[in-house]
């Protein structure tokens, strides 16, 4: 008899009839209305064959119809005695729907009968039902039976199943109550005037509205009646947490009739099928709200911390698979890891205990992130607004999971930052972002094995680099072993802080490879040539003063790209082809760009703006008079005198990062040239010779405004001198 003191399988009538059941501001906002994964197709599905199970034969279900009709035309003296008779037919099989946790608020004053209880797990349930009875009522001419067992009180704004404490939601409830008197004001809600335009920024009212229209589309067309079986044969586990001891007696089973129908609570039916658990359901239930309010806490605004929840689940299913499990081959690997990213609520090679852990490396992780504990922003931006709403992309698993492993295997936290930055530094990677699938099953295995074989420091990870070569390329592993040969570890940091900078550069995306190897050149820079296949072993140390000042070189001028890219014209990035002076796609990692960042570098005592302006003086000083300007007869050479020209003389260069088109012969009007090789430009986006030719608005200023009273020339070979 004890059990009964907090636990009670009642009907939505009887609880409303009991208490008043008050949804708490902490509590997550309503959100089946949305319906995400189909819930509330599940669960009106649910409702519609369990009605029909609850109706042993036709002949019931004629008599039924038969009491509705003589309830129609019956004296309000004897419709009670009618209900009852109609209640007897409906009363043979119920629905369970699972448990409804609540509480006590510490106001309460026990009155025996309308006490306050505040809901701590079960809201989207009854919220649900709660619509499902205004429709059904309102559709069945029972709205006067449902306000009298809600106990609805217009006047002070009372009501047996409420949101008292977020007004908003609570004044949208009780004009709902109030103000539609059918289903079409239900459907209407919207255009009423009662409607405030406030109700329309609130997350649950849009909810609340989305299951009204759900309901109409479900059960609009369907004549078959409802209220009464949704109001007396849907019942809940009710157990008031308030009324229980911790002990023996907290032993709970429970054998529902009814499909468990909340997304997590799919999941969680699975995971509390164990032995174990179901001795410990009641301490394993409070660490399942904990794991469930983490997820609505940290959700975003418009976010669905369900499916943070199940995300993280799943999370946890893949690494105890890959981390357990043995493939023959990568293919079979790829393909069990697709299954399980892809089905939903598989839980094949995880169990609640397993979970705890990992969940615990998920807070301390977010705990870490909130405290700024992470160097240089490397969670990006969408990284860190997306991983708990369980949003993330596959290539942001290859950052979270290893690093939930670490912390789970009680690795020193201190030693993390640097673990993580690894695996996020290595998801810039173009081709593992094409291909996530096989990196994330890598990526897990290889971090199974770093913590098995008992190690902490990151640069422990060469020792797998033969077995996991696709993940720890040649760069990589150059990287780790430049930290481990570092001779202490606050010179050790600032080397990887300065590579981690360069790293998070935009167009370096996680490879400094081109750096390292300029910042390794000892030699004239004319000579350096960048190369991809270029052999890291041979780099054991680096000057990290050096490498900086590369950088620096490196860094400034793709910053200032509009004030230097002309520059590029005077370099193999440009070339000729055809009718084109054209960049090359990669410019940035062009030996003849990377020659120019070392030119820089030697010449980092200048501001930019000098160097560039010695550049160009150095260019046309190459020529020793006019008569030799005009004899340049290469393409690339002679815009970049233009460049210049236009830039420092005439002050008209206005073209930005584009290719050039090359107009020479009888096909085009004879426009204004320099040089005897008289070459006309015109900057293209597109195929512009073959269609409209020549426009004048994208061509060099000075072909068209060429004025013979002046010697361009003359004055260039002047102010290169002055």
């Amino acid at each position: 008899m004890a059990a009964q003191k907090f636990l009670e399988e009642l009907s939505i009538q009887q609880l409303l009839n009991k208490y008043n059941f008050i949804i708490p501001e902490i509590q997550r906002e309503y959100v089946w209305g949305n319906n995400d994964f189909n819930i509330l197709d599940k669960f009106f599905n649910d409702i519609k064959d369990a009605s029909k199970e609850s109706i042993s034969s036709n002949e019931d279900l004629l008599q039924i119809q038969s009491l509705e009709k003589m309830l129609e035309r019956a004296e309000e003296k004897d419709k009670e005695s009618i209900r009852k008779l109609i209640d007897t037919y409906l009363s043979k099989k119920d629905m369970n729907i699972g448990f409804l946790y609540s509480y006590r608020p510490d106001y309460y004053i026990y009155n025996d009968r309308n006490d306050d209880v505040y809901l701590i797990d079960g809201q989207q349930r009854i919220t649900t039902l709660f619509l499902s009875l205004i429709y059904f009522a309102l559709k069945e001419n029972y709205y006067d039976d449902f306000l009298s067992f809600l106990r609805f009180d217009n006047r002070i704004e009372k009501v047996a199943f409420d949101y008292r404490v977020r007004s908003l939601t609570h004044s949208f409830i009780i004009e709902l109550l109030s103000r539609c008197s059918s289903v079409e004001d239900l459907l209407n809600i919207k255009e009423k005037k009662w409607f405030l335009s406030d109700f329309s920024s609130d997350v649950t009212v849009k909810a609340l509205i989305g299951t009204i229209n759900k309901l109409d589309e479900y059960f609009g067309s369907d004549n078959n009646k409802y209220y009464h079986f949704v109001k007396k044969q849907i019942r809940f586990w009710h157990f008031k947490t308030e009324e229980t001891s911790q002990g023996e007696e907290l032993y709970i089973t429970m054998n529902s009739r009814g499909q468990q129908l909340a997304d997590n609570e799919t999941v969680r039916a699975k995971l509390f099928e164990n032995d174990i658990i179901k001795e410990n359901q009641i301490e394993w239930g409070a660490k399942w709200e904990k794991w469930q309010d983490f997820f609505w806490k940290n959700k975003l605004k418009d976010g669905n911390a369900d499916n943070g929840l199940n995300q993280f689940l799943r999370w946890v299913n893949i690494i105890e698979c890959f981390s357990t499990q043995t493939f023959k081959t990568r293919e079979l690997a790829e393909k069990e890891y697709k299954r399980l990213i892809n089905e939903n609520y598989v839980l094949d090679y995880v169990s609640l205990n397993e979970i705890e852990p990992y969940f615990n490396a998920l807070e301390q992780l977010k705990a870490l992130y909130d405290s700024d504990y992470f160097k240089l922003e490397f969670f990006t931006n969408n990284f860190s607004q997306d991983w708990l709403k369980g949003e993330l992309s596959q290539i942001h698993l290859i950052k979270l999971l290893p690093s939930m492993m670490f912390l789970k295997a009680n690795r020193p936290e201190g030693l993390l930052n640097r673990f993580t930055r690894f695996f996020s530094n290595i998801t810039n990677d173009s081709d593992i972002a094409k291909n996530p699938d096989t990196y994330i099953v890598e990526s897990i295995q290889l971090t199974k094995q770093f913590i098995d074989d008992g190690f902490t420091d990151v640069v422990d990870l060469i020792s797998f680099k033969e077995k996991y070569p696709r993940i720890l390329s040649s760069e990589e592993i150059c990287k780790l072993s430049l930290y481990k040969n570092t001779s202490d570890d606050v010179k050790r940091r600032e080397l990887e802080e300065t590579f981690w900078l360069a790293e998070d550069f935009k167009y370096c995306k996680g490879k400094i490879g081109h750096l390292i190897q300029m910042a390794s050149h000892t030699n004239d820079y004319l000579s350096f040539k960048y190369s991809r296949s270029f052999d890291y072993n041979t780099i054991r140390t680096i000057d990290l003063n050096n490498f900086k000042e590369v950088y620096f070189a490196y860094s400034e001028l793709i910053k200032n790209e509009d004030a230097m890219w002309g520059h590029l014209l005077n370099t193999p990035v440009y070339f000729e082809e055809s009718d084109r002076v054209t960049l090359q796609g990669i410019w940035y990692l062009e030996n003849g760009f990377l020659k120019f960042v070392l030119d820089r570098k030697e010449n980092n005592k200048l501001n930019l703006n000098d160097f560039l302006i010695n550049n160009e003086k150095s260019v046309i000083k190459n020529y020793t008079n006019t008569h030799e300007l005009k004899e340049e007869a290469n393409p690339r050479k002679q815009l970049f005198i233009y460049y210049i020209l236009h830039k420092r003389i005439l002050e008209k260069w206005s073209w930005s990062k584009w290719n050039f088109g090359i107009y020479e012969g009888d096909d085009y009007p004879e426009y204004t040239s320099l040089f005897n090789e008289k070459y006309i430009y015109q900057q293209y986006k597109w195929q512009w010779r073959y269609n409209v030719g020549y426009v004048e608005n994208d061509g060099i200023w000075i072909q068209n405004n060429f004025d013979d009273s002046r010697d361009y020339f003359e004055e260039l070979i002047n102010w290169a001198n002055s």
